[in-house]
């Protein structure tokens, strides 16, 4: 029996005698409808339906523009204050801190911002005008040490308020008044008297050699006031009150380093006092 009419299905037609296939709009005739996600020419099936396994191009375009949004977000993000809560384990990472320096610290930091200082006066020092590091912490107000070694202080007292007027040996030679038990850095010596404008050189000995810690012999600050010496010769003193203005000629010290005095001239003074204050070295 002959069929000369095609066969149709929606979306193609079969001409039964040639065995060509051509595409026509799709109708009503075997009661199918167009399906749109049927791909074109090789991912199609022989009748036209599509082949299992072949994902629509729209969909993988979809796919793609979803990942490159992804990779924007995650990857874009640049500088951004991030807050935590909990814990974070990091112990098996390497973190570097934020560097600084005083000559140029940073313009608005955030109260609790910690930074490493690169021109510390001392090590574990917060204040500048050296070349040894400090880690320091921002209080809204001011820089504070948070870790770099212990301060410790020696005191030195020549004579007494209610004594006689201390004369020039009194002032030095006087040896070891103080001993240093491991390696450390000066930071500051503060000079105080009763009266008159006394002056003393404080220095190092070391197993029998001696070392100045400053140039010359400085005074203290007339009246009582207090004078002192730091690595910058300026700037605010430990006290934040008194302004120094002598530099330290020498800052590190050994461990077995005795501080004692040099040599000075007394004045009208009865009791001097100095102050050596130094950090640990860690």
């Amino acid at each position: 029996m002959r069929h000369d009419r095609p066969w149709v299905r929606c979306g193609h037609s079969m001409d039964v005698r040639s065995g060509f296939r051509s595409r026509q709009a799709c109708g009503h005739e075997d009661g199918l409808q167009s399906r749109l996600d049927v791909p074109r020419g090789a991912d199609a099936g022989n009748d036209g339906t599509a082949v299992t396994g072949k994902e629509p191009e729209g969909r993988k375009l979809m796919r793609f523009t979803v990942g490159l949004l992804i990779a924007a977000a995650c990857f874009g993000q640049g500088k951004q204050n991030i807050v935590q809560t909990g814990m974070v384990d990091a112990h098996g990472a390497n973190w570097i801190p934020p560097t600084s320096t005083f000559a140029s610290p940073p313009s608005s930091p955030a109260t609790g911002s910690v930074y490493i200082f690169t021109d510390a006066s001392s090590v574990g020092s917060c204040s500048g005008g050296g070349s040894a590091l400090a880690t320091c912490r921002w209080s809204g107000a001011a820089w504070s040490a948070v870790s770099g070694g212990a301060r410790r202080t020696c005191i030195m007292l020549i004579g007494a308020d209610n004594g006689g007027a201390l004369v020039a040996a009194d002032m030095g030679p006087q040896g070891r008044q103080c001993f240093i038990p491991s390696a450390s850095t000066v930071v500051e010596i503060s000079l105080a008297s009763d009266a008159g404008t006394p002056t003393i050189l404080i220095r190092k000995n070391h197993a029998g050699a001696t070392t100045n810690l400053t140039s010359a012999a400085f005074a203290t600050g007339a009246a009582g006031a207090l004078s002192c010496a730091n690595a910058a010769g300026s700037g605010t003193g430990i006290d934040g009150a008194t302004t120094c203005a002598t530099a330290l000629s020498a800052t590190a010290l050994a461990a077995g380093d005795w501080l004692e005095l040099g040599a000075g001239a007394a004045s009208t003074a009865k009791r001097v006092s100095v102050s050596v204050t130094y950090t640990v070295v860690n």
